[in-house]
């Protein structure tokens, strides 16, 4: 690990390693306010460690806000013709007519051939999507 000093901050430049995903329970996407970039951050680490993180674009440091979620429920359907529903959360903040598009770009990103999937993802959609009352 190295140190660098810029404009009199202390950066501190490491290597990230990969992590397989069902290691990790991601929550987000998070938005900087700053300069609008996107990050997924361990719930772990939000639990145990702090509620703040740094953007990894700007070093801006964010306070993590923890909105409300409702679990959609996605089917996923693999190349040997078997499926599964699995379930990711979502902002309940997400206007209807975007529910199905963000859950499904998200369980993209988790599922779609990823280590912890049954096999080689075919197809990928949305099985149930719960009323607002019941997510609350």
């Amino acid at each position: 690990m190295k140190t660098m000093i810029e404009e009199g901050k202390e950066r501190i430049i490491m290597e990230w390693k990969p992590k397989e995903k069902h290691l990790c329970e991601l929550e987000g996407p998070y938005e900087c306010e700053d300069c609008g970039g996107h990050v997924m951050l361990d719930a772990t680490y939000l639990d145990q460690v702090e509620k703040f993180a740094y953007c990894p674009y700007c070093t801006m440091k964010g306070v993590v806000k923890e909105e409300k979620t409702r679990d959609i429920e996605m089917y996923i359907g693999y190349q040997n013709k078997t499926w599964e529903t699995r379930f990711v959360s979502i902002p309940l903040s997400i206007p209807e007519d975007k529910i199905e598009k963000t859950a499904t770009t998200i369980a993209m990103s988790l599922f779609y051939n990823s280590p912890d999937t049954f096999d080689e993802v075919a197809f990928i959609g949305v099985y149930h999507i719960p009323e607002i009352e019941e997510a609350i």
